[in-house]
């Protein structure tokens, strides 16, 4: 009996009748079940947006996700490729300000920027807000949502405005909410731009979320159908499918051809009509391994129905392979045995500057317009429709993956500081060595403080002796005087 919790039991959707590139009815009940269950997407206006997948399908796709070890891997491999490590976030000036600029300019207006726009407090600030809502871990269950639905919403909440925080609030926590209860996307008529969210949770009356009060992204969002706008596209979907079949095998192919294997089917031919006889072998076959019998008109004709258990296993491996190609991850992260190292290096680089490249791209624009604008805003105390025209502005860093050994890395640094492009402190800090990266910097701090102490004594050595210097010079010139007054019979 399989462990697997039952399916879920959707409630029924009124589903509208379709046609799939001009396809019949008839073809229709041939395909897969799950690809022809999509509503069908009359024209509508601008405020009745559809969703390129229904709730039943969405629920369908996070099944997979949840019940699929590959799929699961995918969908966190392109996330942590899309992270690295730690999201991080720099203030740079604004590229209006920037562009044409030579290098000394750019600097010069760089630290312009940092005395006058009070820049390190804003630092500040991103830091203890980000560490407080924590940012990083909650855009894992975005990005997750991003991927498996196709869009993703989290709900800002924040304190009331205060001096620092005048115009919006400083936000206090990042809520993840479930895409798949968005019922209605409000959307400016002349711009087409998003204007709030229909959102049912659960309550007597549905609520709507503004674009400030939220951190909202789609994927692939063309608006290919019918008014889909701001519903985006599931990877998880193009190979749902093969997801469930890898699940079947999985749960009732390979447990049921095992059993075959340990148990062959056969028919036994007693050689008599006699009930009698026929009941003494059932039961002799049911209490031994062997029959002795003298009945020259026994005939056995046994089967073997067992299939190579090799062959699901191979079915499955093929699957899991178009579901990498499908989910777009390079086949040496999950099957660790087709590439050897230097292939699998210009793979991973290959992968960073398609798709890796492009979704941060995506993810740097849904933070600058829904999280660190409104920052911006309220730093410096205007609304949020002036801040594209501020002088700085915060874009989010990610770190790459690397795929080298150590030995690698620490030969690489070494060539970066020797070449004074990185320093000592940077190399341990990319290098991960944080243990000899604290002992560095207590080091540097001891030298630096044996360097003042040593400072201070020379200074006091200096000062003691130009005092000495200048006691002599007084009594040297005190003499000289009285020596004069002495001459001049002044003084006896």
């Amino acid at each position: 009996m399989s462990l697997r919790p039952e399916p879920r039991q959707h409630e029924p959707e009124q589903e509208e009748p379709m046609v799939i590139l001009g396809i019949d009815n008839k073809f229709q009940r041939k395909l897969p079940s799950h690809k022809i269950s999509r509503r069908g997407l009359a024209a509508s206006t601008t405020n009745q947006l559809r969703s390129v997948l229904t709730r039943s399908q969405a629920l369908e796709c996070i099944d997979a996700y949840t019940n699929d070890g590959i799929m699961r891997r995918l969908v966190l491999l392109l996330i942590q490729g899309i992270k690295g490590k730690r999201v991080g976030q720099t203030i740079k000036p604004n590229e209006e300000l920037s562009i044409g600029l030579d290098d000394l300019e750019l600097q010069k207006l760089n630290e312009s920027i940092t005395k006058n726009d009070r820049v390190p407090d804003l630092q500040r600030n991103l830091i203890r807000i980000n560490a407080r809502v924590k940012l990083n871990e909650k855009l894992d269950t975005f990005l997750k949502s991003f991927f498996v639905i196709g869009r993703s919403i989290q709900e800002i909440k924040r304190f009331p405005t205060s001096p620092d925080f005048p115009i919006y609030g400083e936000p206090r926590a990042l809520l993840p909410l479930n895409s798949i209860r968005i019922t209605d996307v409000q959307i400016n008529q002349s711009t087409y731009e998003l204007q709030g969210i229909t959102y049912d949770d659960g309550s007597a009356t549905k609520r709507v979320i503004r674009p400030i009060d939220m951190l909202f992204g789609v994927n692939e969002d063309n608006n290919m159908y019918d008014n889909t706008n701001f519903s985006g596209v599931s990877p998880v979907w193009t190979c749902l499918s093969t997801s469930q079949s890898n699940l079947v095998i999985n749960d009732e192919d390979i447990p049921e051809a095992t059993r075959q294997v340990a148990q062959k089917f056969g028919f036994l031919y007693s050689g008599t009509n006699k009930e009698s006889v026929t009941t003494q072998l059932r039961e002799q076959l049911a209490n031994s391994t062997w029959l002795i019998h003298n009945n020259e008109k026994l005939k056995p004709e046994v089967y073997d129905l067992a299939r190579d258990l090799t062959e699901l296993p191979e079915v499955r491996e093929f699957n899991s392979k178009y579901m990498t190609w499908s989910m777009m991850v390079p086949m040496f992260l999950i099957f660790e045995d087709t590439a050897n190292f230097a292939t699998a290096s210009q793979a991973l680089q290959a992968w960073k500057v398609t798709t890796i490249d492009y979704y941060r791209t995506i993810l740097q624009g849904i933070l600058e317009t829904y999280w660190y604008n409104p920052i911006i805003a309220d730093h410096f105390g205007i609304d949020i429709s002036d801040v594209i025209s501020q002088k700085i502005k915060i874009k989010a860093e990610f770190d790459d993956l690397i795929f080298d050994t150590y030995k690698d890395k620490v030969e690489s640094m070494g060539v970066l500081v020797g070449n004074n492009i990185f320093t000592d402190e940077m190399a341990l800090e990319k290098l991960g060595e944080d243990k000899f990266l604290q002992m560095k910097r207590e080091l540097n701090q001891e030298i630096e403080n044996a360097r003042e102490e040593d400072i201070k004594q020379q200074q006091e050595l200096i000062q003691q002796g130009a005092g000495i210097v200048q006691q002599k010079a007084f009594e040297k010139k005190t003499n000289t005087i009285a020596k004069s007054l002495q001459k001049s019979k002044l003084i006896p």
